[in-house]
């Protein structure tokens, strides 16, 4: 899976529903880079697609049992890798990235809740 998708599923699995359009922002894409992100995710039977009952018109995006499945799967290794890239800074390097990740994360959430 590569990084693009791993970022896709943990938002749906996370948020499940999500919206296209809210999926693209949350992603940082255009709407047929993300059409084909969510595609590949079906394929491989992680995610499904619903017409929102609310609006027809909209799309919401749901992780599959399989998709959550690989999500938690995937989980250990995802942090096990974050913990070793930010191993090889400073202690107080490490701390100052992480308080800016954290402030333009908080940003971004903001951004996309919107």
């Amino acid at each position: 899976m590569s990084a693009d998708h791993w970022y896709a599923l943990d938002i749906i699995v996370r948020q499940d529903g999500v919206a296209m359009n809210h999926l693209a922002r949350a992603l940082s894409v255009a709407a047929p880079t993300l059409t084909k992100y969510v595609d590949k995710l079906a394929v491989n039977a992680y995610v499904f697609r619903l017409a929102d009952p609310g609006d027809r018109r909209k799309v919401l995006v749901h992780a599959s049992s399989r998709g959550a499945s690989v999500h938690q799967e995937l989980l250990g290794t995802i942090a096990a890798t974050e913990a070793e890239a930010l191993g090889m800074f400073a202690a107080r390097d490490r701390q100052a990235l992480e308080r800016m990740l954290n402030h333009y994360g908080k940003q971004a959430e903001d951004f996309t809740s919107q």
